[in-house]
């Protein structure tokens, strides 16, 4: 898939950031209206089995397990999510504070602020780390089934659940 059509289908996602199913893990549906719409008062953070134990995680639209999504990560200050990659593009905007992404191969080091929008390409083994005195939250844009595959194997949290 060219960059183009990456981009596209990101910025689709980005549209449609309001609108999702609602259940218990995910912001809650307006009862009068036919969209959902995350309000920073409804987003509800939960643990991520694959994530770091202080990383937080509210599905703001989507099933993450099979399909386009949205998520809001929110890395603590100084925090670092350890080497990994995903099968798929990600779609980055901060929201808050600066989280910096470190790509493996290169050593090229990109800071998101607020408002700051990046793409990551599929297998890009990178490290996200958290450089604000306050809490890092960022919005990820996967345009199908979310996974993380860490290059140590030990900073996998699922342990060996997390095992290909």
């Amino acid at each position: 898939m060219d960059t183009w059509k990456r981009l596209g289908m990101g910025l689709g996602c980005m549209l449609l950031a309001g609108v999702g199913r609602a259940d218990s893990a995910r912001v809650q549906a307006h009862p009068t209206t036919p969209y959902f719409l995350a309000r920073p008062a409804d987003v509800q953070y939960q643990p991520a089995k694959m994530l770091p134990p202080a990383v937080r995680v509210a599905v703001l639209h989507g099933d993450l397990a099979s399909e386009p999504s949205a998520i809001q990560v929110k890395l603590p200050a100084h925090d670092t999510i350890p080497w990994h990659h995903h099968p798929l593009d990600e779609v980055v905007v901060g929201v808050q504070g600066q989280f910096q992404v470190t790509t493996k191969r290169t050593s090229q080091v990109v800071t998101v602020g607020s408002g700051q929008f990046m793409v990551m390409p599929a297998e890009m083994v990178h490290q996200a780390r958290c450089v604000s005195r306050e809490d890092c939250v960022v919005r990820l844009f996967p345009p199908g089934p979310w996974g993380i595959v860490y290059e140590n194997p030990a900073d996998d949290p699922r342990g060996d659940a997390g095992k290909k």
